[in-house]
This record gives structure tokens, C-alpha cells and sequence, in this order.
């Protein structure tokens, strides 16, 4: 059989001198909704260091950019011809049908031409009976206005209309009175609210809205539908950034029907809150199939509303999107703790506030993330510190904050030389971003060399801790006092210049946080997505 697989990370040596069993050596194709660092590389990272075989698409095929589609020509390309030196593929179905996980915001495509594209999805699992095929795909967010949709939304949802009202908090607003009107009804001002948006929102622009989510909303239900007919293995549908009322959670309602009336098992279908994650989750529930295993997971949670917190971008506690992704990963849950495969200790705020980890606002968290002790925090870190010294396999989603890590709990990792005794840690995005990624990352460090899982920690430190929590926030101050705030949104130009120095301040502050971190000196920062919300990093 060829191979065509290429390197994109340099994997640690040990890493590739793994003998894998039989299973392991089976090749899994895998197609991700873009080329973002952590939807990429450090996913591939993740599953090639545990010693299994991707076939993964070259990244300039892949959407680069939120103004940047994927080639979709050429994504099926690859895809119908790779699929066939594979024993299983994982695939994000807004590459193929939409070009990307932004495009399919903002596309113009037809509803013909996407059900042929679903056709064709469903040919190709026809062609290779064989062949066990995972999806995941996006029901589309409905952000709050045009300051939570950045550039990921048509332009319009920033604009202000001429009534003086921006057309995105108009849209969100609606939408959130709509759902509520469908779920339990709406009293007189709420009445009067809704009838006052429709008269003043621009008709193009909602038919427009609307009319790209009917589209995307129908493509959903025949992906349900080739579940239902056993066509695919697992279909995940990701609410990325929703809201209790909203558009998204009136289409999620609407879906769950359809899935129920087909009576899809929970563990081949389930909506989940996030999106990004998936590409891991899913890597991991192939190999658990392909393995016959069903790792325990026992799952603790900080002090005070634990469990129970409903984070930022979320619409459910986080101990129900938990119970999900173990489902989904094809494990299960224990209560056992001896018996565990997986100890996953979720680092909530003792209220259950979630707000950014380098943007303090009273509003969000009652103390901004400066090192210092919170309450509730060092009763965490104690029961942390207890199970890896009695050594068990400790994975950390830190989810105190969103978009990067508590630094009081990373300084005490620090201090207590625990950075590389834990089974695997995730900090990123959003908080169901990392709890997805750290469980489904702590599943593949039981066969992860020990050279190669230090290296898979690093990464996550690097950029969750020092680069998110940390060097980004700083950066942006620096900006903005030199009066060029817009680089941080679009670099352009700036790329090569900022890059620089903010790997010289990854390096300062690796040398005085990362004491066991040996080559902190070659630590080097790039954008890929011409912003500096995320990066990608070399060391």
C-alpha cells in the first residue's frame, strides 16, 4: 500500500520507534474543517505521537483564513482517493460541502449543488462498504452582535442599520424572542420588542440570514438521514457558541425531533456544545472501535457550583456536555476512581462564572486571572496534587476561564514540578473546546512514548498558558499604545514583525515559568490565520 501521509509536526523519535499492535497500524483518514493550528497540526500531533497512522490532507487544500475557503475540488479528490487505503476516515463535512467551518457562514452555495455534494458523501461510503466513516458537522451559531461575531459572519452582522440599531443584535435578538415564542410564549413588551425588530431589520439581510441557514438546516437532515441508514458509523452535530435562545437552539430542538422520530442510538448521534473539538473526539472513538476498548472515565470537578456551571458559549452544564464527549469517545463513566483509565479533574470557578482569561471584566469573574489565589482554587489544585502523587492519570480542563489557562493552578503546577507527571491538560477557546480535547488527549497518552507526551503537554502550555493567558494580552496592550489596534484583528503587513517579538516574549517567559522546558531558546510564533486570536508555534 502507498503511503501518503506527510509529516507536518516533528514528532518526537520515540514516538515513531512505537510498536503498535495491529489495530493501531491501521491507517485512519482524517479531514479537519480548516487548517487552524489546533484543528491541525496539534491534533495530528496528538494521534500520530500515540503511534497511529493518519492520512491527513496537505493544509493548502484546507480552509486558511476566515475569508480563505477550502478547495473543495480538490478536498474530494483527495478524499475519494485516500479513503481507499483507509480503515476508517474522520471528516469535517463543512470542508466538503461548504469548503470550511467559516465558509459555511457566509457561502452562496445553492441547495442543489449541496445536496449533490451529499450525494456524493453518500457514494462515497457506497463504494467502500468497508470502510467505518465518522462526521462531524456545525449547525450554524447565532452570535450575540457584531462584536462576538468578529469576522466570521457576513459583513452586514456589524453593521448598524439606518434606524440606529446594528443589524447583528437585531438578528440574535429576534431570534432569541422567536425561540422563546415557539417554546413557551412571549408577555406583551416582549411582544411589542419582537413586532418592533421585524419592522426595522433590513428584509435582505434577514431573507439572507435566514435563507443560508434553511440551506445549511436541510443538508443537516440528510446527514441524519444517511446515519439512520447505517451509511455512517457516527454523525456529531456541533453548537458552536450558542446561546439558551436562540436561532441555533430552535434549529438544535427542531433536529433532536428528527433524530428521535428516527431513533438513532445516542452513542452513533448527538448534538454537543462546541465544534473545534470534535476532530480529536472523534479520532478517539475510531481507535477505541477499532480496538474494542471502552475507557473509565472518573470526572471531579472544583468547589461550589462545579459541575453544574453552564460556561461561555454554552447552553447546558458542563457535567451534561461531559457525560456527552465520553459517549462519543466511546468510553465510560465510573465512579471508581481505582478503576479509572482516565481522571478527569475540570478546573471550575467556585460560582461557575466563566470569563476570558486575559481580559478581566467584573462582569464575567469576580477576580481577574493575576497568579493569585480564588477561592476554592487551592482546594482543586490539593485533590490535583493527591491523585498524581498516588499515581493516577491525571488529565486537567482547566475551564475557570475561557481562551487559556488559570494562571493561580498553573503556577502551583509549576512550584510542585507536576507539568509532566499529568496524563494530558487543555486549556483553549472555549471551555467545551478544552474539555473535549484533554478527555479524548488523555485516551491516546496510554499509548503516547514518554519523550512524545512531554512534548504534547508543552505544546498545550504553550499555548494555552504562555501564549493565551499571557503573551496575547500583552501584546494587544502593546498595539493599542502604539496605536495600531487593527493589527490584532488583521496583521497584514505586521506579520513577519509581530511574530518576532512575540516569540521573544514566549522565550522570556518560558525561561522563568518552564525551568524543565530544555530548547525555550528556539520557541518561534507564526499566524496562519493573519490574526493574533490564535497561533501556531515551533520549538
Amino acid at each position: 500500500m502507498i503511503e501518503k501521509i506527510k509529516k507536518i509536526l516533528p514528532i518526537a523519535i520515540s514516538a515513531l520507534l512505537v510498536t503498535a499492535s495491529a489495530d493501531a497500524a491501521e491507517k485512519i483518514l482524517f479531514l479537519p474543517q480548516d487548517n487552524r493550528p489546533v484543528s491541525y497540526e496539534q491534533t495530528i500531533e496528538v494521534v500520530r505521537s500515540a503511534g497511529y497512522d493518519l492520512i491527513v490532507p496537505n493544509e493548502d487544500i484546507l480552509s486558511r483564513g476566515p475569508d480563505t475557503p477550502g478547495d473543495t475540488n480538490a478536498l474530494w479528490a483527495f478524499t475519494e482517493k485516500e479513503v481507499k487505503n483507509a480503515k476508517a476516515a474522520v471528516i469535517a463535512t463543512d470542508a466538503l460541502l461548504y469548503g470550511g467551518l467559516i465558509p459555511s457562514r457566509k457561502h452562496n452555495i445553492s441547495i442543489e449543488e449541496l445536496q449533490k455534494r451529499v450525494n456524493r458523501l453518500k457514494k462515497l461510503a457506497e463504494d467502500n462498504p468497508k470502510l467505518k466513516l465518522y462526521l462531524f458537522t456545525s449547525l450554524m451559531r447565532t452570535p450575540k452582535n457584531g462584536a462576538a461575531a468578529g469576522v466570521e459572519e457576513p459583513a452586514y452582522y456589524s453593521e448598524i442599520g439606518p434606524t440606529g440599531f446594528e443589524y447583528g443584535a437585531d438578528i440574535f435578538n429576534l431570534t432569541k424572542l422567536l425561540d422563546k415564542e415557539d417554546m413557551e410564549g412571549l408577555n406583551e413588551s416582549e411582544k411589542i420588542e419582537k413586532n418592533e425588530i421585524r419592522a426595522r431589520l433590513n428584509k435582505d439581510v434577514w431573507r439572507d440570514w435566514m435563507g443560508r441557514r434553511e440551506k445549511n438546516f436541510g443538508v443537516t437532515e440528510s446527514l441524519l438521514e444517511l446515519t439512520k441508514k447505517g451509511s455512517v458509523q457516527v454523525l456529531v452535530l456541533g453548537r458552536d457558541d450558542n446561546a439558551p435562545l436562540s436561532q441555533t437552539h430552535w434549529e438544535n430542538r427542531r433536529l433532536m425531533k428528527r433524530a428521535k422520530k428516527l431513533d438513532i442510538p445516542p452513542d452513533r448521534f448527538q448534538s454537543m456544545v462546541g465544534i473545534d473539538e470534535f476532530n480529536l473526539i472523534l479520532l478517539a472513538r475510531v481507535v477505541n472501535d477499532l480496538t474494542g476498548k471502552k475507557p473509565k472515565i472518573y470526572v471531579e470537578y472544583g468547589e461550589g457550583v462545579g459541575g453544574k456551571t453552564v460556561p461561555a458559549f454554552s447552553d447546558e452544564a458542563i457535567e451534561t456536555t461531559i457525560k456527552d464527549e465520553v459517549l462519543i469517545t466511546g468510553g465510560v463513566m465510573t465512579g471508581d476512581i481505582k478503576s479509572a483509565d482516565v481522571v478527569l479533574m475540570v478546573n471550575t470557578d467556585i460560582k461557575g462564572r466563566t470569563g476570558a482569561a486575559n481580559d478581566w471584566n467584573p462582569k464575567y469573574t469576580d477576580l481577574p486571572n493575576d497568579s493569585f489565589e480564588r477561592p476554592g482554587a487551592t482546594e482543586f489544585f490539593s485533590r490535583v496534587k493527591k491523585y498524581v502523587d498516588n499515581g493516577y492519570p491525571v488529565a486537567i480542563a482547566d475551564i475557570a476561564f475561557f481562551n487559556g489557562s488559570d494562571n493561580f493552578l498553573m503556577r502551583n503546577i509549576r512550584d510542585d514540578k507536576l507539568f509532566f507527571k499529568l496524563a494530558a491538560y487543555a486549556g483553549w477557546n472555549t471551555p467545551t473546546n478544552s474539555t473535549g480535547f484533554v478527555l479524548s488527549s488523555a485516551m491516546f497518552s496510554k499509548t503516547t512514548p514518554a519523550e512524545a507526551k512531554r512534548r504534547v503537554l508543552l505544546r498545550r502550555y504553550l499555548d494555552d498558558w504562555v501564549y493565551q493567558s499571557n503573551i496575547r494580552g500583552a501584546m494587544e496592550a502593546r498595539l493599542n499604545e502604539r496605536g495600531q489596534y487593527e493589527r490584532y484583528l488583521r496583521l497584514n503587513d505586521t506579520t513577519g514583525e509581530i511574530a518576532k517579538e512575540t516569540s521573544q516574549m514566549m522565550r522570556d517567559f518560558a525561561k522563568t515559568n518552564l525551568p524543565e522546558f530544555k530548547t525555550k531558546d528556539k520557541i518561534e510564533v507564526f499566524f496562519p490565520w493573519n490574526r493574533m486570536f490564535e497561533c501556531g508555534i515551533r520549538f
